[in-house]
C-alpha cells in the first residue's frame, strides 16, 4: 500500500521510462514523481517511507539500463535546480541541473575547473554519485560539500571526506552514505573566461572525434585502473596506459569486441566502449551483451571489466 500522494508533484502510476533514459529502453515504474525542490524531495521520501515502496533516483537517465519486466517501487526524478555564484571561487549547484549547464555558468564567470567534464551528458546529481570524469579531471576533486536527504526523510550535509570519491565512485555509489542528492558546492578557480572557453571548445572536439552518434549510455564500463593490475598484466599492456588507466574500449577492440551484438544492441565500430541500441534493443539484451563484451575481455586479457551505468 502507497503512502499518501505529495502535495506538490503528482505522482505518476505505471510510468512510461523510455523518455527516462538515453537509450530509449522500454521499461515502467509502479511510481514515479519528479521533484524540483529539497521540499519536493522530502515528501517523495516520505510517500516510499510510508508506503513501504522501495525508490531510486534518475537524473537525466544517461548512466542507467532500464529493465524492460519494469520497477515495482518509486522512481524520482531529480531536477532540483540551482546555479549560483557564492563567493570569488565557489558555485552552489542543484542535483537536477545539466552538467552542461553548469560548465557554461562556470565559464561565464571567470571560474575554471570543470572545462575538461564539456560534453559530458547527465546531470549534476549523477556526476557527483558516479564521479564524472574526462581527462584527467574529475568532478569529486572541485567539490566542497554536499547536501542530501538521507534514507529517513532528513536533510543532510556531507563534506568532501566523507564523499569518499574514487575513479567513477563515491560514497553514494558505493552505499556507504545512503540517501538523494540534492545540491553541492563546488570549488573552482579563477581564469579568463576566453581561456575556459578556448578549453573547453578543444575538449568538445576530441570527444567528437572518438564518441559515436546513437542512443547510448556514454562510455558503458570503467577504463581499467594500471595499478591494479598484476605486474606481468600491465607490463604487457603499457603501450596502451594513458592518465594510468588502460581505455576500457580499447581492450574490447583488440579483444574481437568490434560490431558485436545481442538483439538490437550492438559494440559500437566507432568507440567500442559504446553499446548502442540499434532500435529495439531492450535492457535485458543490453546486458547480455555487455556480458559478452566480458567475457571476451577476460578470456583475452584476465581483466574484468566493471560497468560505469547503473542496471534498474
Amino acid at each position: 500500500m502507497s503512502g499518501r500522494p505529495p502535495k506538490h508533484s503528482p505522482i505518476e502510476r505505471n510510468a512510461d521510462l523510455a523518455a527516462y533514459n538515453t537509450y530509449g529502453l522500454p521499461g515502467r515504474a509502479a511510481f514515479l514523481m519528479r521533484v524540483h525542490t529539497v521540499s519536493e524531495l522530502l515528501e517523495a521520501c516520505a510517500f516510499a517511507r510510508d508506503g513501504g515502496l522501495r525508490s531510486a533516483v534518475l537524473g537525466a537517465g544517461s548512466n542507467v539500463v532500464i529493465d524492460e519486466s519494469g520497477y515495482d517501487g518509486l522512481l524520482i526524478v531529480n531536477r532540483i535546480y540551482l546555479v549560483e555564484r557564492r563567493d570569488e571561487n565557489r558555485i552552489e549547484v542543484g542535483a537536477g541541473v545539466d552538467l552542461a549547464e553548469l560548465v557554461g555558468f562556470a565559464q561565464r564567470e571567470g571560474l575554471s575547473g570543470l572545462e575538461r567534464l564539456a560534453g559530458i551528458p547527465g546531470s549534476v546529481g549523477g556526476a557527483l554519485f558516479g564521479n564524472a570524469g574526462a581527462f584527467g579531471v574529475q568532478i569529486g576533486e572541485l567539490v566542497e560539500r554536499v547536501g542530501y536527504v538521507d534514507p529517513n526523510c532528513r536533510e543532510r550535509t556531507a563534506a568532501l571526506a566523507e564523499l569518499a570519491f574514487g575513479y567513477r565512485s563515491s560514497a553514494f555509489k558505493r552505499g556507504e552514505l545512503g540517501g538523494v542528492i540534492a545540491s553541492a558546492l563546488l570549488r573552482l578557480r579563477a581564469a579568463s573566461p576566453a581561456q575556459i572557453a578556448a578549453a573547453m571548445e578543444e575538449t568538445l572536439a576530441a570527444r567528437a572525434g572518438k564518441h559515436p552518434a546513437g542512443a547510448s549510455c556514454g562510455s558503458y564500463f570503467k577504463n581499467v585502473e594500471a595499478d591494479q593490475l598484476e605486474p606481468e598484466v600491465r607490463a604487457r599492456l603499457s603501450a596502451w596506459i594513458i592518465f594510468n588507466r588502460i581505455p576500457a574500449g580499447r581492450l574490447i577492440e583488440e579483444a574481437g569486441g568490434k560490431g558485436m551484438r545481442a538483439g538490437g544492441a550492438m559494440v559500437s565500430a566507432q568507440h567500442c566502449n559504446f553499446l548502442l541500441n540499434e532500435g529495439n534493443a531492450t535492457g535485458s539484451e543490453v546486458k547480455q551483451l555487455a556480458r559478452q563484451v566480458k567475457k571476451l575481455v577476460r578470456d583475452r586479457f584476465g581483466i574484468e571489466l566493471e560497468e560505469e551505468v547503473r542496471y534498474l
